[in-house]
């Protein structure tokens, strides 16, 4: 865990210098840091946050629930003739994505440590400086994103959490309403994997006002989630082996019930303000976002395989909740920043202690 620690402390660190040059940058431009006249400083730090995030996550060695499953596939990846890579079945699709960044670590340097070491720069990397890009408070976001559970989750599934990184980066394209650009995005993203064609659907969903009708909408979709587990199991199939859904316990095992819980905690801050927050756009979008991350949780939390899904709205997060406290007066965002950044702290740790594929962090070195 003390890997875990010096990291998070460093990202607070360089955040909360990216934050402070960024505000002499807005304030005066005449005074604006610069790093060798060419790079603004706020740049720079935020590089550094996203640097450190980067090599934990690209040189860990045996960290992650799927580590060794796509370790032991890397070979039969990178060798795979690129014209057939064209090839693949429809069934394998999902899988273009890990299989070209395979073949490119074969003329790199042949190993999957390599392997391991561009996918975490192609999904940290796509995260990071798009929270960087759109948040105002990058420190709160930052952390966020590291205690919701989206930085170590990337070392689990890893496919899911690079398609996951291609869809939070063309999030914009939804606020913008350019429904052909998005649609690309989530395309390119279900080339990691498959279950990121969900999110087509969603550009719909997320542009509907968020009023009662919109509630009682999704509340209805979680409930039919609830109740149509077979289904979606016999969907799934399009992704994982027919045997492997009817046989592995991780299909049906209950979730944490404080997973589901503090999804819906943001969802009570907005019932706090939202009379006077944003109903432009962009704040629907986030609000909408915060909303089906918590009915997903609900509709699937008797599945830990099917709540992965909830890994495409929950990063979310990281840019909603801040957007939230803004509403407060001064005094009141800060208390409710401590507050909600503690009760996140709490979740991670707990995840992260009692998961020995995490807890126990090894580098690439020590193998």
């Amino acid at each position: 865990m003390r890997v875990y620690y010096l990291t998070i402390l460093w990202v607070a660190i360089t955040a909360l210098f990216s934050q402070e040059a960024k505000r002499v940058e807005v304030k005066d431009k005449t005074l604006s840091p610069n790093l060798f006249d060419k790079i603004p400083l706020s740049s720079f730090f935020i590089f550094l946050s996203f640097l450190g995030l980067f090599l934990v996550a690209g040189l860990r060695w045996r960290v992650g629930t799927d580590y060794w499953q796509y370790a032991s596939l890397y070979w039969s990846y990178s060798r795979v003739p690129i014209n057939e890579l064209f090839r693949l079945k429809l069934s394998n699709i999902g899988s273009f994505g890990i299989r070209t960044i395979s073949i490119i670590s074969r003329y790199t340097y042949d190993d999957s440590a390599t392997m391991f070491f561009l996918v975490s720069l192609v999904t940290i990397g796509l995260c990071v400086f798009h929270i960087a890009r759109t948040s105002k408070t990058f420190l709160y976001s930052i952390l966020l994103f590291i205690f919701i559970g989206s930085w170590h989750g990337s070392f689990n599934g890893i496919r899911q959490y690079m398609a996951m990184a291609v869809i939070f980066a063309g999030s914009g394209f939804i606020i913008e309403r350019k429904f052909w650009k998005y649609a690309i995005v989530v395309f390119l993203a279900s080339l990691c994997h498959t279950s990121a064609l969900v999110m087509l659907p969603v550009y719909f969903i997320v542009r509907r006002k968020v009023d009662y009708k919109q509630w009682f909408l999704l509340v209805a979709i979680g409930i039919i989630m609830i109740s149509s587990y077979d289904i979606l199991f016999k969907v799934s199939a399009i992704i994982l082996d027919k045997q492997m859904i009817s046989t592995n316990p991780y299909m049906t095992k209950r979730v944490n019930i404080l997973r589901v819980a503090i999804s819906w905690a943001p969802l009570a801050i907005y019932y706090m303000v939202r009379r006077v927050y944003g109903k432009d756009t962009e704040s629907n979008f986030y609000i909408n976002m915060l909303l089906i991350n918590a009915i997903l949780r609900v509709g699937t939390m008797n599945s830990a395989y099917l709540m992965r899904i909830a890994s495409y709205t929950g990063i979310f997060s990281s840019l909603a909740i801040p957007r939230l406290l803004e509403c407060f007066d001064k005094k009141s965002a800060i208390l409710l920043k401590i507050l909600i950044l503690g009760l996140y702290i709490i979740f991670w740790y707990i995840e992260v202690s009692k998961t020995p594929n995490l807890y126990h962090f090894k580098w690439i070195f020590s193998r």
